[in-house]
């Protein structure tokens, strides 16, 4: 029997999975990690962490299963979007870390891009707004801030773009990673487009020239990384794609209209749509199933999952302590008391805007919130008010799909 690896390179961790072809897991592993925050709403991680945990993690998997390297017939690296991606020079070695998703420092250069650029022309090329989440932001501050780097930079490359030129040498760029970025590609044209490029001045250059399909196959696993990684020479590398859109798509959301929620770090809703529309305030990028004729539009809570963590890391260390001596899991402890408090929270609601808000608020600079605090509020309230505060944000995504049509 043959078998398949994928690969997913999260915000706060790398998964993998090795698969046989008739869809049972014989072995997984997965490697943490948190991204760096150095200032408030900054978001960044160094791309030798995530090369790292996908080598270990791939490594590990082929060690647990004992199935031959001759059996494993390909690979695939989905990856969270990065932002900005990282910038490389010519020689292809990085020059800073890679601005991602959740960093939303450019709110100067989101400011500038609204007054001197035609956003209206911006969004119908691209059928995307203008918001710091976006990559074209993120570059944009870069050449403002860090002009060394700017003067230096030969390519924006996204996460699994770059690991898959580590492993085979090749550089390709999938459409899902590619129309995540914003305002640098033409969703009808498929393509980067010259035009938006030229108004927002960032040079064409930066964009590497390969876009390929999600299924495509990048090229085969370089000796030297076969070797490191009990893999075959020549083994193929499949393209991958922005991790929210790879998720949908194994959800089984394929055709438009289909639908589908999943929550990591931060929350995504997304459905699938034959249009391109940048009204709705959602983000669009071509899906990694059909992309040609399909788009993936989706919204979502920077700080989902994210929020739970700040709660459970804040709020309770006695739940961490006991986690520690009985091996049980925190979040367990926790929701064992929450379950008992009513919907609603007796009056307690929180907004989940911990490190600003995407859509469809788009706000750099909301805030989080405990609103209707009470003594008669235990912290159990708090706990199930944060849970809610993230349905409720899900909720706001999809009233403003289903108000798109």
């Amino acid at each position: 029997m043959k078998y398949v690896i994928g690969v997913d390179i999260g915000t706060q961790s790398t998964k993998c999975l090795l698969v046989g072809i008739d869809g049972k897991v014989h072995a997984h592993s997965s490697v943490t990690y948190q991204p760096e925050t150095p200032k408030p709403l900054w978001a960044q991680q160094d791309c030798e962490v995530w090369f790292d945990t996908v080598c270990e993690s791939v490594r590990a998997c082929v060690t647990k299963s004992g199935v031959a390297a001759t059996d494993i017939a390909a690979m695939c690296v989905s990856s969270l979007y990065g932002g900005a991606g990282i910038p490389v020079d010519e020689a292809m070695q990085p020059l800073h870390p890679c601005l991602i998703w959740m960093d939303r420092r450019a709110t100067a250069e989101v400011d500038a891009v609204n007054s001197k650029v035609d956003v209206a022309r911006l969004q119908t090329i691209t059928g995307n707004g203008v918001d710091s989440y976006y990559g074209f932001t993120k570059m944009l501050w870069i050449r403002e801030h860090l002009p060394e780097v700017w003067a230096k930079t030969h390519h924006f490359l996204p996460p699994n773009s770059y690991i898959n030129w580590r492993l085979t040498g090749e550089l390709a760029v999938d459409h899902s990673s590619a129309g995540n970025i914003g305002g640098v590609y033409d969703a009808t044209r498929r393509s980067w487009s010259d035009e938006a490029l030229g108004m927002l001045g960032i040079p064409a250059r930066m964009m590497p020239p390969r876009l390929v399909e999600a299924s495509d196959v990048v090229g085969g696993l370089s000796a030297e990384w076969a070797a490191k990684l009990g893999l075959a020479e020549g083994m193929p590398l499949m393209t991958g794609g922005v991790d929210a859109a790879v998720a949908t798509f194994c959800a089984g959301v394929t055709g438009s209209g289909d639908h589908v929620a999943m929550i990591g770090t931060s929350m995504c809703w997304g459905c699938v749509s034959p249009t391109v529309d940048a009204r709705h305030k959602l983000i669009t990028m071509p899906h990694v199933y059909r992309g040609a004729d399909r788009s993936y539009v989706f919204g979502g809570a920077i700080t989902a999952g994210a929020a739970v963590t700040w709660f459970r890391e804040a709020f309770c260390q006695a739940e961490v302590a006991e986690t520690a001596r009985t091996g049980e899991d925190a979040h367990a402890l926790i929701e064992r008391k929450a379950v008992d408090v009513p919907p609603g929270a007796e009056g307690l609601v929180f907004l989940p805007y911990l490190m600003g808000e995407r859509s469809p608020i788009w706000d750099a600079q909301a805030k989080g919130a405990f609103i209707g605090l009470s003594l008669a509020h235990s912290r159990a309230h708090l706990y199930r008010a944060v849970l809610e505060g993230v349905s409720f944000a899900l909720q706001h995504n999809i009233e403003a799909g289903r108000q798109s049509g």
